[in-house]
């Protein structure tokens, strides 16, 4: 494409793309296209030089465009920025981190209540369960990048494995069971759900996504 340097306002791209007004000429259309994005934009021929239109180019890249004073500034879709910058989002490690609280004290309540023969309320249960599920329901909606979504997976190993916990111990305190202290205590599934949540946390701390095996 050749440069109008002169006439031009130049907008930072993930290529060097200079744009200008559109004028009508009686020239062959050129189409442009740019590679990955499934959008073409009109574009005019004049003396021999190709332009595009400032709109035209912000709508082939889904973008939107704030004109203040003399500057154009084009903002690019945020799932695009995202996508580029590996790791975890902080939005889904704060929201990550939030779900996993809940969990925690899901876990521990159950182990408490089962343990200590408290009174065991099933709508206390239903609570926790209601809140994990919003909680999760953030997480997901704040996914922005690979790693973000590799952690969901992990995130909803844990939430089953949390329900299949706790189901289990409510049903046998509804068949009024005995259950040792020991017992719950040493639960595998106990055990992978807090090793889960350990290592969860951990990734969190380096804000990276790396499998952990207790999660699956």
């Amino acid at each position: 494409m050749t440069l109008n340097l002169s006439r031009c306002l130049p907008i930072a791209l993930s290529m060097a793309l200079i744009v200008c007004p559109l004028w009508a000429q009686d020239a062959p259309r050129v189409m442009l296209r740019i590679e990955g994005v499934p959008r073409e934009a009109h574009t005019a021929t004049v003396g021999g030089r190709i332009y595009v239109d400032v709109d035209g180019i912000v709508l082939l890249l889904g973008a939107t465009g704030d004109l203040r004073g003399n500057r154009l500034t084009v903002y690019l879709p945020e799932r695009g920025r995202g996508n580029a910058t590996p790791g975890l989002s902080p939005a889904l490690v704060e929201a990550g981190i939030e779900y996993m609280a809940v969990v925690r004290e899901w876990r521990r309540g159950i182990i408490n209540a089962t343990v200590n023969s408290t009174p065991f309320l099933v709508q206390w249960v239903d609570t926790q369960q209601r809140d994990a599920e919003t909680k999760l329901a953030f997480v997901s909606a704040a996914a922005n990048t690979d790693d973000d979504r590799s952690a969901i997976t992990l995130l909803m190993n844990e939430a089953r494995m949390i329900r299949e916990f706790s189901d289990k111990y409510v049903e046998k305190r509804k068949e009024s069971t005995g259950v040792f202290p020991e017992e719950i205590e040493n639960d595998p599934l106990s055990q992978h759900i807090l090793d889960c949540a350990r290592g969860l946390a951990a990734m969190a701390g380096t804000r990276r996504f790396q499998d952990v095996a207790a999660c699956h």
